[in-house]
């Protein structure tokens, strides 16, 4: 009689242990699942997102007496854009000395509305060459085109 009360006993000290042990295994999976879906519906949002915004570089100028590039950018799709977010790189690089401004606002808002063109305005030394420009807002979106720039004339043109 004394070995089976001490075999129920370790049976169900056993049983609590396994039940502790899963209800650890099953919070831990469920956490885990819930950050798994967070993260997905985050990057579901983002990459939303990103398909609703569409912008253009529409021209530049370049003034090589006073080294400034400037480049003017639509934005076309549907979303508002914080154009001070907006990154410009040249031949891959990125150009951390730019002043943008509202060019033409269609809302009347000081953000980058849709169909709003902002002037990017960067103090960059260039030579008469063929440049990548590639621009990037902040929901990820981006426009890239070859430029042209010729010195003598101070010529810019998207080619």
């Amino acid at each position: 009689m004394k070995s089976q009360f001490g075999t129920i006993i370790v049976e169900v000290i056993l049983f609590i242990v396994a039940a502790i042990a899963a209800y650890i295994f099953v919070s831990t999976a469920y956490t885990n699942l819930n950050d798994i879906s967070n993260a997905a519906t985050a990057n579901s949002k983002s990459l939303e997102s990103q398909l609703q915004t569409y912008i253009t570089i529409d021209s530049c100028a370049y003034n090589s007496s006073t080294d400034l590039l400037y480049i003017y950018s639509t934005n076309r799709g549907n979303n508002v854009l914080n154009q001070n977010l907006t990154l410009l790189f040249i031949n891959g690089v990125l150009i951390n000395n730019t002043i943008i401004t509202i060019a033409n606002s269609n809302t009347g808002t000081a953000a980058w509305g849709p169909y709003d063109t902002i002037l990017i305005e960067s103090n960059i030394t260039l030579n008469s060459n063929f440049y990548n420009i590639k621009l990037v807002t902040d929901t990820g979106a981006s426009a890239e085109n070859i430029i042209y720039v010729n010195t003598t004339s101070n010529i810019c043109t998207i080619e």
